[in-house]
């Protein structure tokens, strides 16, 4: 059988997708699968280190654009569904999977321009902007993670099945009580806000982290900037500019300091660790922050937003948090809870009976 998976962007979108695939050639015998994208996406370095195959066409976003970038934009459309079209007849499909992002949009209008078999995931509580065109317009059915998504679809054609997770998530076991270090995450580009206000905030918190090992991804262009705000702390701080293997790093943590992304949220809950969520105040339609919501009502996690993120409120809030161990507890049962770490191979098994 032939899957083609399009969409990415960030991390967010891909890693769902590589997560399908894997659990594509779980369910099936040798698949076919291919992966459209963009050159300048995460996709173009993640896809490749999983050893699947990409293509890619050549579009950009719109939302949040500059009038000139939105006429660009719009001009390079018609293409790229050309490209996509020639793609999907070279390829030919038994199913086209979008995962979301703008590489998505003209891959699933081909689609369904030449009458194959759809679907498309949906990560967030918000939908993106394609998402909501094509799972309107051009697609009947669309799996998400979160139930608060089917308010922006036709009835009947949203399914909740949770934001699918790499295999090297499954295989891990439940963490360990014995937790003692302190991640900090910016999603797989970094977070500018969070580099700054970090190594400052935990500066300030030096009596209670000195026996807690702290890791943080900083994003590749933030790396030298962070390591020269934490020394100069007196702080030693791991700091890197992604981390590779984020289950082995996850099962250490005691506590997580965060952004929402959708796929950071499916890892955290899997994983079942405690977290402070700090949402990403300029995400398309704020979902960010509803994604935080929806853990924080699980009693899963603590939302902070940024702009109430002075260094000394996030000192405190940091200190609060790590000193209130039952609670720490509490959260991580609530998040292991509502982890979904099967999500994939749901996913991947209703994809094989809609072909």
């Amino acid at each position: 059988m032939k899957f083609l998976i399009a969409g990415g962007g960030t991390g967010g979108h891909v890693f769902p997708g590589i997560a399908i695939a894997q659990a594509l050639k779980r369910k099936c015998s040798e698949p076919e699968i291919l992966f459209v994208g963009t050159q300048s996406g995460f996709e173009a370095k993640a896809v490749p280190e999983y050893g699947f195959a990409l293509e890619n066409i050549n579009v950009s976003g719109l939302k949040s654009k500059s009038p000139v970038e939105i006429i660009k934009a719009l001009f390079r459309l018609p293409w790229a569904v050309v490209q996509s079209i020639q793609i999907l007849r070279r390829f030919k499909p038994d199913m086209v999977i979008g995962v979301g992002g703008y590489a998505s949009g003209p891959v699933l209008l081909a689609a369904w321009l030449l009458r194959y078999p759809r679907v498309i995931c949906e990560q967030n509580s918000v939908p993106g902007l394609t998402n909501r065109i094509l799972g309107k317009l051009f697609v009947e059915h669309i799996w998400g993670a979160f139930s608060s998504a089917s308010a922006y679809f036709p009835k009947g054609r949203y399914l909740t099945f949770g934001n699918p997770l790499r295999e090297e998530f499954m295989h891990r076991p439940l963490p360990r009580n014995s937790k003692n270090s302190m991640m900090i995450l910016g999603g797989s580009r970094g977070a500018r806000p969070l580099n700054e206000m970090l190594p400052d905030a935990l500066g300030l918190i030096q009596d209670i982290i000195r026996d807690y090992p702290i890791i943080h991804q900083a994003g590749r262009k933030d790396v030298e900037r962070v390591k020269r705000r934490y020394e100069s702390q007196g702080l030693q701080v791991q700091v890197s500019s992604f981390i590779d293997d984020m289950p082995k790093a996850y099962e250490s943590a005691k506590l997580v300091i965060a952004r929402a992304g959708a796929t950071t949220c499916a890892e955290l809950t899997a994983m079942g660790v405690p977290s402070i969520l700090i949402p990403f105040p300029q995400a398309a339609d704020d979902h960010q922050t509803k994604n935080a919501e929806e853990l924080v009502k699980a009693g899963a996690a603590v939302m902070v937003a940024q702009a109430d993120c002075s260094v000394e409120n996030l000192a405190g809030l940091i200190r609060h948090v790590l000193l209130d161990l039952k609670s720490l507890e509490n959260m991580a049962n609530k998040a292991r809870q509502i982890g979904k770490v099967n999500a994939a191979d749901i996913v991947a098994q209703k994809v094989v009976e809609l072909c």
